[in-house]
């Protein structure tokens, strides 16, 4: 996950804690933060963003044959 380039405008308020998880989801298509190009991650989530996310990454189990 380390070559990955998050290229939020608001990286720098991303704590180091997070990074790798954020990265996955980056990486995978979980989340791809705003329109504006920040992620905004002290904020939470809306229902519709919520649902997103858990489709994406049911998707991204089956594509991925995960075997849970």
């Amino acid at each position: 996950l380390y070559e990955v380039e998050l290229n939020y405008t608001d990286k720098d308020d991303i704590p180091a804690w997070d990074l790798d998880g954020l990265k996955f989801t980056y990486k995978v298509n979980l989340m791809n933060g705003y329109e504006d190009g920040t992620f905004r991650g002290d904020n939470s989530l809306s229902r519709a963003e919520a649902a997103l996310t858990v489709y994406r990454y049911l998707n991204y189990l089956v594509n991925t044959s995960y075997k849970l």
